[in-house]
């Protein structure tokens, strides 16, 4: 009879065990911080009497030129795509 109740002692603790853990991980999925907003620039493109579709045709044209730079850094990259850019016309302005 003794060894009755030692096991089921033993069986308790690890229900409660199991419980435990149980509950540990509910909670970590529940208190997932949600993903970051999506990155909005601070500024946009901007020129005179332009078209959404110009926009885009420049900026493709534009973005084609700067992945042609030869062995490029980000800010090679970076650099061209600017110079193209203000080359059609366009400024960067706040938003």
């Amino acid at each position: 009879m003794h060894r009755a109740l030692r096991a089921a002692s033993v069986a308790k603790r690890g229900a409660y065990a199991f419980l435990c853990v149980l509950l540990l991980v509910a909670a970590s999925c529940a208190t997932q911080p949600s993903p970051p907003p999506p990155f909005e620039p601070e500024w946009r493109w901007e020129k005179a009497e332009a078209s959404a579709q110009e926009f885009g045709i420049d900026r493709g044209q534009c973005q084609a030129q700067a992945m042609g730079v030869p062995g490029p850094t980000y800010f090679q990259i970076a650099g061209v795509f600017l110079g193209c850019m203000n080359g059609k016309g366009w400024q960067q302005v706040p938003k």
